[in-house]
């Protein structure tokens, strides 16, 4: 950052996960005379002490629906983090249907019983499967995005 730059950081406990947290009494004082914001979503509290001076907001969350409310009508440019967390999921996702497909979770189930679970494998009455053999479905939410008129987009 240049000259005439302060970086104020708040110390005070974010809550990471969702949208974010209600934000802090901090955040809301470092937010007063900001023109730039980052932190877990963006409250409320945070874009009412900007309110004049604040030009962009960066969510470290993926999800940003908690804040759009409080931002609508600002002129605050939103930005987040939503593809950083792409690999993380996929690679949890691919662990976890892995964890049943080879019924991990039935062998955790035995071993918490101290029972020797041989036979209930063996005998194929706890159903064990292959990778190769399963079907995996995405279910995926589209929506469809048109540019304001004014911001150098054709409308349509």
């Amino acid at each position: 950052m240049g000259p005439g730059w302060e970086v104020v950081i708040v110390e005070a406990p974010a809550a990471s996960d969702g949208d974010g947290g209600s934000g802090t009494p901090e955040a809301v004082a470092a937010a007063r005379g900001a023109e730039i914001y980052v932190g877990y979503g963006v409250p409320a509290g945070v874009v009412a002490a900007g309110r004049g001076t604040l030009k962009w907001a960066h969510s470290g969350t993926a999800g940003v629906g908690a804040s759009l409310p409080h931002l609508a009508g600002s002129g605050v440019v939103l930005t987040n983090s939503a593809a950083v967390h792409a690999e993380p999921i996929a690679d949890w996702t691919i662990a976890a249907v892995a964890y049943f497909a080879r019924a991990l979770d039935r062998m955790r189930e035995f071993q918490a019983a101290a029972q020797w679970a041989r036979s209930a494998f063996a005998d194929l009455e706890v159903p064990v499967r292959e990778l190769g053999e399963l079907r995996l479905g995405v279910l995926v939410s589209a929506a469809s995005v048109r540019p304001s008129r004014g911001v150098g987009c054709p409308s349509g």
